[in-house]
């Protein structure tokens, strides 16, 4: 795969699709920001200096690897803020249910196993979570990349 002048658009529309994700109601459209991020991307690289003679596979190229990057933009910052919460959701726990005696006994071992592993069970969430993203960003990146290159490909003068 020839990236060669593709990097700043791969970036920007990595960066597009990785934040986006953190953006309060737009993370609902998780299908249509990297289709849009990967417009973008063939957008701009479309505007580069020479122009391009864009082909469909410019647009997938550029796409997939816009959601791959993204993907990892929101890999880095999720993880961090997972941990962080998981901490204070543990600390929270630990004191609201201090002693699992004043449970009842059928449920004590539920909470107790339940405590004891949710670490463990936020780490298969996240990590689920950003293998579900990277497939999502990856295809409608590559969607949008060949949308893009039908919208922004230079019509000959034959």
């Amino acid at each position: 795969m020839d990236l060669e002048g593709k990097w700043k658009a791969i970036l920007i529309g990595g960066a597009i699709s990785g934040l986006a994700s953190f953006i309060p109601l737009l993370h609902l459209a998780c299908c249509l920001i990297p289709f849009a991020a990967a417009i973008i991307a063939v957008a701009i690289y479309s505007g580069s200096s020479p122009p391009p003679a864009l082909r469909n596979n410019d647009g997938v190229a550029l796409g997939a690897m816009t959601g791959l990057l993204g993907t990892l933009l929101y890999a880095v910052l999720v993880i961090p803020l997972v941990f962080f919460f998981g901490h204070l959701l543990g600390g929270f726990l630990g004191r609201a249910i201090p002693n699992l005696e004043d449970l009842p006994r059928n449920l004590q071992p539920l909470v107790g196993g339940l405590l004891s592993h949710l670490g463990g069970i936020l780490v298969f969430l996240v990590v689920l979570r950003i293998l579900s993203q990277l497939a999502l960003f990856v295809i409608f990146g590559i969607l949008g990349g060949i949308v893009g290159v039908a919208l922004f490909r230079r019509k000959s003068t034959v």
